[in-house]
């Protein structure tokens, strides 16, 4: 899908998906929508000791009220918050 400034934004619906996706291309940006929180915290992690560690990690979510520190807790370089209406 072709963005706004002819950016190209790819998605993959989970982690397993994700970890082949990396495995084949390098993003400028992996931006995570975290709905289980421990899964994508736990997968933030992993980022963190791959050789992907310097791509910048954002992780959008509208769910439990700790999940922007474990979002950085976890490695994540910001948070942002979404609207259950974005999930339209």
């Amino acid at each position: 899908m072709g963005g706004r400034w002819g950016e190209k934004a790819e998605s993959v619906p989970n982690v397993e998906d994700a970890r082949s996706y990396l495995a084949k291309r390098r993003p400028e940006l992996i931006l995570l929508d975290v709905i289980m929180l421990g899964v994508v915290v736990a997968y933030c992690r992993e980022l963190g000791g791959s050789p992907h560690r310097d791509i910048p990690v954002v992780m959008l979510t509208d769910v439990k009220a700790n999940a922007h520190d474990r979002s950085l807790e976890a490695g994540a370089d910001d948070y942002r918050g979404r609207s259950a209406s974005m999930m339209r």
